[in-house]
């Protein structure tokens, strides 16, 4: 996590995270990035890390950096799946990049998706135009998700997270839905609502980190959700924090015992000085 913290930071890229803190190498355009304005970072199976940038997808295997072109120039966000894979959202596209074999399968017919979700080279699903998508193996495309249930609105405040049962979370300012996905024999998707939780309080901000849903409500309060158990943890009260802002939140990241929240102006570490707990939630409405 040291590492990710640095490349937040937009200070160095540090290759073998095996390594120590002190094993910092600078990695820019000097020496071969694509650009040196860096918008994500992932590390593969074997241990490489790779960098997007405005530029295109980077590899720095420790000695060399080497570029590669996807649907679009800036990667926004690269997701590594239990399978060794890469999904990859661009600018103009969500692709499937293999970082041992090197190659890609594009689809860069989703300009700028709202958000995406994925957990293997099967289950990857992205929300386009108000309009829910899921990956078809199969067809290698995505297809239209037929969705039943409640009639929710499917814009870029909404936040996709695929749970270790496989269940759809999409995360909303009004609560959190989960979907059952069921697939056809050709390989494509529905979606079937099991369960709603309100958030009497409203999502601000909302993130998928490991295997839990984090949120932020109207009041700055940080919550940590598990999907598995359906607990609810408060990690932060950050009313009184000055200089706060709900809408300048841009990502959330654990280091250790630690919290780094991001903002569009810095980064924060939060280090929390006790337990903190959300007391009797349960999974019928949080506050």
């Amino acid at each position: 996590m040291q590492l990710k913290f640095l490349i937040i930071l937009g200070l160095s890229l540090a290759a073998p995270l095996s390594g120590a803190c002190q094993n910092i190498v600078r990695i820019s355009s000097r020496e071969g990035m694509s650009n040196s304005s860096i918008l994500s970072v992932a590390q593969d199976a074997d241990g490489y890390i790779w960098a997007g940038s405005c530029e295109g997808l980077n590899l720095w295997d420790g000695k060399q950096v080497r570029n590669y072109k996807l649907s679009g120039n800036l990667i926004h966000e690269i997701i590594p799946t239990r399978d060794g894979m890469f999904w990859v959202r661009t600018n103009y596209g969500f692709d499937l990049f293999d970082p041992r074999e090197k190659i890609s399968e594009r689809h860069a017919r989703f300009n700028r998706p709202y958000t995406v979700t994925a957990r293997s080279r099967e289950e990857a699903f992205l929300v386009h135009e108000g309009r829910l998508y899921g990956y078809n193996p199969m067809a290698a495309e995505f297809e239209p998700v037929e969705m039943t249930g409640r009639e929710i609105t499917l814009d870029r405040k909404t936040r996709l997270f695929i749970d270790r049962r496989s269940s759809l979370w999409i995360v909303r300012p009004e609560g959190l839905y989960r979907y059952e996905i069921k697939r056809s024999a050709e390989g494509r998707c529905s979606a079937h609502e099991a369960e709603f939780i309100p958030v009497h309080k409203g999502i601000v901000f909302s993130r998928g980190l490991g295997e839990s849903i984090c949120f932020l409500d109207r009041n700055r309060v940080l919550y940590r959700f598990d999907p598995e158990t359906g607990s609810l943890s408060m990690l932060f009260d950050l009313k009184g924090f000055e200089g706060f802002n709900n809408d300048g939140l841009t990502a959330i990241e654990r280091d250790g015992n630690d919290w780094l929240l991001a903002f569009r102006n810095g980064l924060w570490r939060l280090s929390p000085r006790g337990p903190a707990g959300g007391g009797g939630m349960n999974r019928t409405g949080f506050p």
